[in-house]
């Protein structure tokens, strides 16, 4: 029972206001619903890995005098690279994307279901790898 209330709580954590959390309403607003779900859930996969390893005592193995450094440094680096990702990232506005389409209707139904699929795995990355550095 204790375990289940501790995930339980665990869960109820993610509700709360940080970068992550300000991530995936960015992903909202500029992508939509759909696709700040997929980058949720993989904020949720990495809490759940979290929350098993913590289970599982893997903070043991952060009192090691080297790893911490590293880890720290890792996430850092994450950090640098989102930073200036967003400062290089320009937006697209979905009226931009059909004036950039061109083709059959097939083949831009084919096109668009396709960079929806692309862009719902780069959204799941997305939260895998912000909340691995947060």
């Amino acid at each position: 029972m204790a375990l289940v209330n501790g995930w339980l709580f665990g869960m109820l954590l993610q509700l709360s206001v940080g970068p992550v959390c300000i991530a995936v309403l960015q992903r909202s607003l500029v992508f939509g619903f759909w696709q700040a779900c997929w980058m949720a859930l993989g904020v949720a996969l990495v809490d759940a890995c979290y929350m098993a390893g913590a289970i599982l005592g893997l903070g043991v193995m952060l009192q090691v005098g080297w790893v911490k450094p590293i880890v720290m440094a890792g996430g850092a680096l994450v950090l640098l690279w989102f930073g200036i990702g967003s400062i290089r990232a320009r937006a697209v506005t979905p009226i931009a994307q059909a004036a950039a389409s061109n083709g059959t209707c097939s083949a831009r139904s084919r096109e668009k279901e396709s960079a929806a699929a692309a862009r719902a795995r780069e959204s799941f990355a997305h939260g895998i790898v912000l909340t691995l550095a947060n």
